[in-house]
């Protein structure tokens, strides 16, 4: 296959890859990696060169690193949020008439007995 044919075919994977990042699905990124991984060693292998095609590939690819960043950042915040709504649940942080902090445990039993 020719170095413009790979690429082409790793410009259609890195669109994919940035619709998935920007649509929330994850779970098609590791299959579309593996592709571009695949790809990428095969034009390696050609000893492609510093073509214009490689510089916009090059480019693609920094924007896609930065959206899967920013993905990871939102998932990792998502995940914090949780949390503090969890121990929200749990717990009631307030302060005193001395201005003291202190917590009320607000932990409900699982099981209530029926008469």
């Amino acid at each position: 296959m020719s170095q413009s044919r790979l690429v082409d075919r790793i410009e259609r994977i890195i669109a994919r890859e940035r619709d998935a990042l920007l649509s929330g699905d994850y779970a098609s990124l590791s299959d579309l990696a593996a592709e571009k991984l695949e790809l990428g060693d095969r034009l390696e292998a050609l000893g492609a060169d510093g073509t214009a095609q490689l510089k916009a590939l090059a480019a693609a690819l920094n924007r896609n690193e930065r959206l899967l960043a920013r993905a990871v950042d939102g998932v990792r915040e998502a995940g914090d949020r949780l949390r503090q709504q969890a121990e929200a649940r749990n717990a009631l942080q307030t302060y005193g008439r001395d201005g003291k902090g202190s917590t009320i445990r607000t932990d409900t039993p699982r099981h209530t007995k029926r008469s």
